[in-house]
């Protein structure tokens, strides 16, 4: 019979286990660990063994189970580290338990700031299916003044492909709107580009895509990288052509 812990001890030992167990002994005392902290009384003891359960995703069922039950968990938080583990366990996981993981992005997208605003939305793209519940906040970001925001929110519209075509005017004006580069992780990134990408997939060639990845391209003062995306940008707009 497991020793029994209150949600202090249980929390200390967690945080001092280890991320990645490495044999199936240390596996299965940490599995034991965050089957008792799933139920406690502690929003924070909860939120723990929810983020912690995909780092042992290799113990299978006992950590589904787990995720299923936390991610109706009454606490937000929790709930939102339980969608984040299943979407990081299996991709056959995430799909079951899309109908709970969308709304609970979609409130995070709404609630947080920052960089958890940011990974809402990019995790938004990984559910094109719910692309009508999903697109009126992709839209939104789009014309959002972070420029992460709006790189994820392309991004994520990119792999909803056809079913993104209802937001192809608000990407038609993202791309208007992206005059200049910008520069992240000393990187210069060009999501004028990023937009045009995402209209070609949305709704297939067009002009707007056409027109930025020609101006970039004619660009001499842009980068080689920028210049290269432009240019290869143009050869998937121009590919139905030649096949045809």
């Amino acid at each position: 019979m497991a020793e029994p812990h209150d949600d202090r001890s249980l929390a200390e030992l967690i945080h001092r286990s280890d991320y990645r167990p490495k044999s199936p002994e240390a596996r299965d005392r940490l599995l034991a660990l965050l089957t008792a902290a799933a139920t406690s009384p502690d929003p924070e003891t909860r939120c723990l063994a929810a983020f912690r359960l995909w780092f042992i995703k290799e113990a299978g069922a006992p950590v589904e189970r787990l995720i299923k039950a936390l991610i109706l968990d009454e606490d937000t938080r929790v709930r939102l580290k339980a969608a984040t583990s299943a979407m990081r366990v299996s991709e056959r996981l995430s799909e079951e338990l899309a109908p709970q993981i969308v709304p609970i992005l979609l409130e995070s997208a709404r609630r947080e700031e920052g960089l958890g605003r940011n990974h809402a939305i990019q995790w938004l793209g990984k559910f094109p299916r719910f692309a009508d519940a999903i697109l009126p906040t992709l839209i939104e970001a789009l014309g959002s003044d972070d420029p992460r925001e709006r790189y994820c929110a392309s991004k994520s519209l990119k792999r909803f492909v056809a079913a993104a075509a209802p937001a192809a005017e608000a990407v038609r004006r993202a791309i208007e709107r992206e005059t200049g580069y910008w520069f992240h992780d000393d990187r210069c990134m060009d999501l004028r580009l990023v937009h045009a990408e995402t209209l070609f997939e949305a709704i297939g060639d067009n002009t707007w895509s056409r027109a930025a990845a020609a101006e970039r391209l004619e660009d001499a003062t842009a980068s080689e990288g920028i210049r290269r995306g432009a240019r290869w940008l143009l050869e998937r707009l121009d590919g139905p052509q030649q096949a045809s």
